[in-house]
């Protein structure tokens, strides 16, 4: 809805509502425990089931596994259901005369809403085929956004000068306050998707920001633009991101190996376990940037137009889910996160320890990297042809630096320069 104001202000009003679903539905496994076994064995199944040979002629004596067969599908995530609320006010309008035109404010006050509704995974037991259940309780976030944005015309076609056609300033300044509200821990078992539920140990999280940008638009001549912007943003964990999770036995290997054992593969042969989830105390990522140019558009060509563009975006405390090669090789810049216990017998001095009672404890959360990515791009030139039937663009782009760092500190070491 827009509305018109006095003193040649104006209003917007704005409210959205949507709703999203995400599942999935697979299967886990096509036989039964005991059908894996007559499989393997070629032997009748202890509950009387008939054997299995596989190793016969099959178009002479096909198998039949049906007396063996899990139901299809017997793996299920989902439904998930989540319900996007966002209501938004929008005032602007002139705040002053300036010798260039009117300075114009904007004003914005927002409310963003995200519901998590609770949803299941549902799966089949491969011994008993009993179905069983896990629920994800529900999780909500709030976002709370103002924001004030001034345009400044200093120069214009009012007051141009030989040397001066156009001189714009932009200055915005905007604060974000979050609200999540999740649980501690990840699925809970439940008899069934009807109940009854456990109670639960919610918990609020907060977070506040206040970021600004500064742009800078200048004409020395007609043809001629130069254009410069500095600004900072953040981009806060999701709800996901901050819910911590669960911890599940693995009993295989990833081939991964560990440099702190001679580079031996990290899996010894006993149950390890991992666990997976979020973490509460995540930070935002946290970004820096600062953009410059050159446009030229000659009057005497019309349709040309040329560019070149300077950027770099400084960005800290990356979020990443961390995987299992990454954990192994930066130990030590994640204590904690690889548990250790005691070396195995046989163990060559100065090797780190491998078994802790059922294996390594890993603890996989999506948690905070404290990293710098650091782009310096890009040289960009473009041409539209003066004909209508068709257009000419060449675009080239050079990304001259990207560092990325396991540390608060960034790595010396950028990728090669690549066009």
């Amino acid at each position: 809805m827009i509305f018109r104001l006095p003193h040649r202000w104006s209003g917007e009003l704005d409210y959205g509502w949507g709703r999203s679903r995400t599942a999935q539905y697979n299967v886990r496994y096509a036989l039964d425990t005991a059908g894996s076994a007559a499989v393997n064995t070629g032997l009748p199944s202890g509950d009387g089931r008939p054997a299995l040979n596989v190793l016969q002629e099959g178009n002479t004596y096909p198998v039949d596994y049906s007396p063996y067969l899990m139901p299809i599908p017997n793996y299920g995530l989902g439904p998930f259901d989540t319900i996007h609320t966002d209501a938004t006010l929008r005032l602007s309008g002139p705040v002053m005369e300036l010798p260039g035109g009117a300075a114009n404010l904007s004003v914005l006050v927002a409310r963003r809403g995200e519901n998590v509704e609770s949803g299941f995974i549902h799966s089949y037991s491969n011994t008993t085929l009993a179905p069983t259940f896990r629920w994800y309780p529900p999780r909500k976030q709030d976002t709370d956004s103002y924001a004030l944005e001034l345009r400044a015309p200093l120069i214009s076609s009012r007051n141009a000068m030989p040397w001066a056609q156009a001189l714009d300033l932009q200055v915005s300044i905007r604060r974000d306050e979050y609200t999540m509200w999740t649980y501690q821990g990840s699925t809970l078992p439940v008899p069934s998707k009807e109940g009854p539920f456990p109670d639960l140990d919610y918990f609020e999280a907060g977070l506040k920001s206040t970021d600004y940008s500064l742009g800078l638009r200048y004409l020395p001549l007609e043809d001629v633009m130069l254009r410069a912007s500095i600004g900072t943003g953040i981009l806060p964990p999701n709800l996901q991101q901050i819910a911590p999770g669960a911890s599940y036995p693995y009993n295989f290997a990833y081939g991964i190996l560990d440099p702190k054992r001679g580079n031996t593969d990290f899996y010894v042969g006993n149950v390890y376990q991992v666990a997976f989830g979020g973490s509460p105390d995540l930070t935002p990522e946290e970004s820096k940037s600062l953009s410059a140019g050159v446009v030229f558009t000659p009057r005497n060509l019309p349709g040309l137009r040329m560019s070149v563009d300077y950027s770099k975006i400084d960005k800290t405390n990356e979020i990443q889910i961390p995987t299992f090669e990454f954990v192994i090789e930066s130990e030590d810049l994640l204590p904690g996160r690889l548990e250790r216990g005691p070396n195995l017998p046989g163990d060559p001095a100065g090797w780190a320890g491998r078994d802790r009672l059922n294996g390594v404890g890993w603890r996989m959360w999506k948690s905070l990297r404290r990293s710098r990515t650091c782009w310096i791009p890009y040289r960009r030139c473009r041409l539209w042809g003066p004909i209508s039937l068709w257009d000419l663009a060449p675009t080239a782009t050079r990304a001259c630096a990207a560092t990325r760092s396991r540390s608060p500190r960034p790595s010396k070491t950028a990728w090669p320069c690549q066009r």
